[in-house]
């Protein structure tokens, strides 16, 4: 968005604000999936003879936002 600062500020209605105000909301939704953080951790199982083996946490990108932890479009959230 370019600003033009010599140039006096339009006045917008509130139907204008109002709908400036949900486009903004929809382009920033936090993705459920991964909490907005872009990941989420998996258990992997790692096998130790000795011990019986553990369960490593891993992390992996979230495929629903891409690993951006927002999502831009409504269709995604479901």
């Amino acid at each position: 968005m370019v600003i033009d600062l010599e140039k006096f500020p339009a006045r917008l209605t509130q139907k204008q604000r109002a709908e400036h105000i949900v486009s903004l909301v929809d382009s920033f939704l936090r993705c459920d999936e991964c909490s907005g953080q872009g990941y989420y951790e998996v258990d992997k199982p790692v096998v130790d003879y000795t011990n019986g083996g553990f369960l490593d946490a891993q992390r992996v990108k979230c495929e629903h936002c891409n690993g951006d932890g927002e999502i831009t479009e409504l269709e995604q959230l479901q």
